[in-house]
């Protein structure tokens, strides 16, 4: 549910009910590294992978390579105040 979320963030709402359900979650890093290995999406990978370890304290940054491009991590919004070099996101 939570990747799906990020794939289809216009169904969710905004960008806020995205970060509930990942704070409120009960998540499995190997479920999760699992199926985002099988989406093959680097911008949603880059997404989860920032909300896990800022939300939830869990790093899966070894289990994958990223390419150099910089997405949002919110999509409604075009405006960001910082970038995070690791997970190449503007936030």
């Amino acid at each position: 549910l939570l990747i799906d979320l990020l794939l289809r963030p216009k169904e969710t709402g905004n960008f806020d009910e995205i970060e509930k359900a990942f704070e409120n979650s009960s998540i499995s890093k190997e479920k999760m590294i699992k199926y985002l290995k099988k989406t093959r999406n680097q911008s949603v990978i880059k997404r989860v992978g920032f909300l896990l370890e800022n939300k939830k304290s869990i790093d899966i940054s070894k289990n994958f390579s990223f390419d150099n491009n910089y997405v949002l991590l919110n999509q409604f919004s075009k405006k960001w105040k910082k970038t995070n070099s690791k997970w190449r996101i503007k936030a």
